[in-house]
Order: C-alpha cells, then structure tokens, then sequence
C-alpha cells in the first residue's frame, strides 16, 4: 500500500520498453544478440506479469507473506540476468575478435603499403621511360603530319581553284541557255502550241537545277 514505492515499479516497467527497443537498434546485424534479445523480453514479460500478479495479490490478500507470484518473478528475474550475462560476454567475446581482427589487418596494411609504395616507384619509372619514348615518337609523327597537312591544304587549294574554275566556264553557257529559253516564252507566250510552252518551261526548270547543282560543287 505504499504508493510512492508502487509509481516507482510502474515508472520503471514503462522505461524498459524503450531500453529494449534502443537494445534492439545496438545489435540490429547481429543475429545472435537478436535471438536473445527476444528470449530477454520473453523473460522480462513474465517477470512484469508476475510481479503486477504479486501486487493484486497483497493489495486483495492483506498478507504480509511472500506469494507465489513473488517466487516465480524472483526466477524470471534469475533467468533475464543470466540471459544479460550471456549477452555480455558474447558481445566481449565479439570485441576481443574485432580487435585481434583489427591488429592483424593494420600489420597488414602496413606491409601493403610499403609493397604498394615499392611498386608504384617502379612502376612510374617504367612509364616515366615509356612516356619519353612516346614522345619522341610523337614529335616525328606530328612532323610528319604537319608537312602531310601542308600537302593537302596546297592540294585543297588547287581543288578549290579547279572547281571554280569549272563551275565559272559551265556558268556561261547555261545562263545562255535560261536566257533564251525565257526569251522564247515571253516572245511567243501568245503565238507558240502549248507542247512547245510546255517543252521550252521543262529546258527552263532543268537549266535552273543545273544551276543550283553547279553551285553546290
């Protein structure tokens, strides 16, 4: 009947929920610590419903003597620490392998980095030697290229010049031949047959492609 003892177990019943929770986040990729974190709550929630039993029990009873409630708690509670205990040494147990694990692997990544080390240096001398090599080799193909690139911009000129050349003498007469075949359509647009119209207008669309092909080239 003391209530200030009693609002103690209740508070402290509800803050272990979340305890098991933030237990549950500290192992969550750990397989085993989760399998007795489930067997721990298991344990925890008997011990609660006795202990809550033992309370009904005394508060109805008005007896001062232990119930049987009490026992059975007292063990769930035997069985939590001992599962606690179990917990703890399989997670020292799980550190001291870490920390081994973790000697082993700086002696290891001591002894690569020193080979790491000796063959990046040897290996930069090779391609330093390769490189130099390289570039000698290129400098006489960019000449080369470069006297190559010389021909072809004289050649691309004389092309240029030729192309012009050919295009302005094939220029001439077909602008002769657009100038009389519009000459013919407007001279005799009232006096010539339709099929002659139709004739001198298929010369005049052909010369104006021919037109467009010469200043394409």
């Amino acid at each position: 009947n003391d209530t200030i003892y009693l609002s103690s177990i209740y508070k402290a019943i509800d803050g272990i929920s979340p305890t098991l929770e933030e237990l549950e986040q500290l192992a969550v990729d750990d397989r085993e610590q989760q399998r007795n974190i489930t067997l721990l709550k298991g344990n925890i929630a008997l011990r609660i419903s006795s202990a809550k039993a033992d309370i009904e029990y005394i508060d109805s009873a008005h007896s001062r003597l232990a119930s049987s409630y009490y026992y059975e708690g007292r063990a769930y509670m035997t069985d939590a620490s001992r599962k606690l205990h179990e917990m703890h040494k399989l997670a020292n147990d799980q550190l001291a392998r870490k920390y081994s694990q973790e000697k082993v692997y700086r002696h290891l990544t001591a002894s690569t980095i020193k080979t790491l080390i000796i063959i990046f240096c040897l290996i930069t001398l090779v391609l330093f030697a390769i490189l130099i090599r390289l570039m000698r080799t290129r400098i006489k193909f960019q000449e080369a290229l470069q006297a190559k690139v010389l021909d072809l911009q004289r050649s691309h000129g004389e092309l240029q010049e030729i192309a012009y050349v050919a295009s302005h003498d094939l220029q001439e007469p077909l602008r002769k031949i657009q100038v009389f075949s519009n000459m013919l359509l407007y001279q005799g647009k009232h006096s010539m047959s339709d099929d002659f119209t139709v004739t001198l207008q298929r010369i005049n669309r052909s010369a104006n492609r021919m037109q467009v092909l010469i200043t394409d080239l």
